[in-house]
């Protein structure tokens, strides 16, 4: 599983405040060799809030490699992708 490694955006540094204050983000990668997962990362709140907006407009909730962190912020997010590829979790998720 070492062959994979996570990813964000290039510019990534420039808006991590943002990101971090809205709370979600759908842009970072974990790849390997031959396989891409997109993930899509939010913080409690903000991911109550979506559910809660989705489930007054009479839909549902649903988000494809959801990945619910404290804060959504570079280190955090590189955490949790780590933690999905030491503990075998990532063959969980759905590849792009």
């Amino acid at each position: 599983m070492s062959d994979f490694h996570f990813e964000l955006p290039n510019n990534f540094d420039q808006y991590e405040w943002e990101v971090a204050v809205k709370g979600c983000f759908s842009a970072a990668r974990i790849r390997g060799a031959d396989i891409s997962y997109t993930l899509s990362f939010y913080d409690p709140a903000r991911l109550a809030q979506e559910m809660e907006d989705e489930l007054q407009r009479g839909h549902l909730f649903f988000e494809v490699n959801l990945i619910v962190i404290r804060s959504v912020k570079r280190s955090t997010m590189k955490q949790a992708a780590e933690l999905l590829i030491r503990s075998g979790r990532i063959n969980l998720l759905r590849p792009d």
